[in-house]
């Protein structure tokens, strides 16, 4: 299946890729999900959400609007091997792999309460996503402006000024 990229280190871009691929996917879909900004080692986990898809991931809040929008049923802890270079690979990977096997969650890691997943809050009037053709996607409902208004727009905070003209 498609490699989805994502915006380097943003758990935002992330979260609205996911929460797009997940319209396109029928239950038992496995999401792998790498991306992770975090300075210190997030938990890795996997588990299964209240509709039927299973993901794997570090906990790093990337899963939260897959979450918000259908629910988690249950979440575990992968068992940590410790530090791992290209955790992606050399653990998140292979845990897909054990679960296509038939592997139970139970047998991969430890099972966590459902605040154990990590979520951030999306703001309303987000900038979750640019494509293609520099077209922004934007989280909730079209902003109440008139046409042809400039807008600043700020990235992590940075003013990068009145760039961009909606209508």
């Amino acid at each position: 299946e498609p490699l989805v990229p994502v915006h380097p280190f943003s758990v935002i871009n992330a979260a609205f890729a996911l929460r797009l691929m997940a319209d396109q996917y029928p239950k038992g879909t496995i999401f792998l999900v790498i991306v992770n900004p975090e300075k210190e080692r997030p938990a890795r986990m996997c588990g299964k959400t209240k509709n039927g898809f299973y993901f794997v991931s570090a906990n790093t809040g990337a899963l939260s609007w897959l979450v918000d929008d259908f629910g988690l049923e249950e979440v575990f802890e992968i068992d940590d091997p410790g530090f791992v270079p290209f955790g992606g690979k050399f653990v998140h990977a292979p845990t897909v792999a054990k679960l296509l096997c038939g592997k139970s969650f139970s047998e991969i890691g430890k099972k966590r309460d459902l605040n154990f997943l990590k979520t951030i809050e999306i703001p309303k009037g987000t900038v979750v996503h640019i494509d293609n053709f520099g077209l922004a996607k934007i989280k909730g409902e079209k902003p109440d402006f008139e046409d042809l208004t400039k807008l600043n727009v700020y990235v992590n905070g940075k003013n990068v000024g009145k760039k961009f003209v909606f209508t």
